[in-house]
């Protein structure tokens, strides 16, 4: 079953063909989410969300799978694979963040805390769009994230590519 917020994200991206299973955290957060993120605030979720960002882009795993539920979850769509639990999450994230560079923009989906991710592309010389993850947080941490990948950036407002910056050293960083 495909809910209107999966729906309306997926034919932005003309892929709605290509869902088959919906995670929880694409519904509508509903009444608890919503009461949470109005009581974290907006100070409290730019806190939430530069936290996040923060180590993503340095690839500190560690500081990530601390700001996790003890059951949190991360998903792909279209893909089928998922990843649960601190621990398999771990391994995930050490995969995917070693040796690659990451930036994240907080943007906002469905009255959800979200961001557009980019990955650094040496033939392009700049972070290309890797996908829009989506948060679902309980408290402080992060219970759920799905990932949709390939989904046009411009659509919420997120720039489509995203120049490199120099180090002293001249690197691109």
């Amino acid at each position: 079953m495909v809910t209107q917020p999966v729906a309306l994200l997926w034919l932005q991206g003309g892929r709605i063909g290509d869902l088959k299973v919906v995670p929880a955290a694409c519904r509508r957060p509903g009444a608890g989410q919503d009461r949470l993120l109005g009581e974290l605030g907006d100070a409290g979720q730019r806190e939430v969300a530069r936290r996040y960002a923060a180590a993503w882009e340095s690839g500190d795993v560690e500081t990530i799978v601390a700001m996790l539920t003890e059951d949190a979850r991360y998903s792909m769509p279209p893909l089928t694979v998922w990843y649960e639990g601190r621990e398999q999450l771990r391994g995930f994230l050490t995969e995917v963040t070693g040796g690659r560079r990451w930036r994240f923009l907080p943007t906002s989906a469905n009255g959800q805390l979200a961001f557009g991710t980019y990955l650094w592309n040496d033939a392009a010389a700049a972070y290309l769009p890797a996908g829009l993850d989506l948060l679902v947080l309980r408290g402080r941490r992060v219970a759920e994230v799905v990932s949709f990948l390939d989904v046009p950036l411009p659509d919420f407002d997120l720039p489509d590519r995203l120049p490199g910056r120099k180090s002293q050293t001249g690197q691109h960083l």
